[in-house]
């Protein structure tokens, strides 16, 4: 292997592999230069992109730590549900409804619950090309939002917002009358130009949406 680039490209695969989990350390520069058969100078570059696009953290006599949340740049922060339900004071909850895998890709729908009421219902697909821990990973116990905020850092996304009349099932998890106008979103996210993931998701009557600018 040459080049930083190529160093690069490898660790974020170990990184969304979870070989290495939010906090951990990663091996010292010199380990990581004799693995990879390059220059000590290579992998610290490799190292300092990945810090700058929020993935690790490089900490004096600590060395380079695995970032809870990687961002990256800060210019797509992809939010996080529980922080969401908790700043209403409510108490977060996840209720998986479905898992299914094929074609390469894990599909997963659930609710979010705020005091135990459905707060946010998110149908997602995540491309296990990308993120092949996906494949192992215990949905029942954990969100894929929560999964994939601490396990993927992303390079850019599309989000669209619109309103549309609840279904008669969406109706019944929000208990509202069939065809009450509901906030909904589509979202994509990206990694160096490879599909992330792409979610469907439905919030609650009444929900605002908040961006920061």
């Amino acid at each position: 292997m040459t080049g930083w680039r190529a160093v690069r490209a490898d660790l974020v695969r170990r990184l969304t592999a979870r070989e290495w989990r939010a906090r951990e350390t990663l091996p010292p520069e010199t380990a990581l230069a004799a693995h990879y058969g390059v220059a000590r100078g290579t992998v610290n570059r490799a190292l300092q992109s990945l810090a700058e696009d929020g993935v690790v953290e490089r900490r004096r006599r600590a060395g380079t730590i695995v970032a809870a949340r990687p961002v990256r740049h800060a210019k797509l922060r992809v939010p996080l549900v529980r922080e969401m339900v908790e700043a209403t004071g409510a108490r977060y909850g996840w209720q998986l409804s479905r898992l299914s895998r094929a074609d390469g890709a894990v599909r997963v729908r659930g609710a979010h619950l705020a005091d135990g009421a459905a707060f946010l219902l998110e149908d997602r697909s995540i491309n296990l090309a990308v993120v092949p821990s996906a494949a192992t990973a215990d949905f029942a116990r954990e969100s894929p939002n929560a999964f994939l905020v601490a396990t993927v850092p992303v390079s850019r996304g599309t989000l669209n917002l619109f309103a549309g009349g609840a279904t008669a099932a969406e109706a019944a998890t929000f208990g509202v009358a069939p065809g009450t106008a509901l906030l909904r979103g589509e979202r994509e996210t990206f990694l160096d130009g490879a599909l992330v993931t792409r979610v469907r998701l439905v919030h609650r009557p009444g929900h605002t949406l908040t961006l920061e600018l």
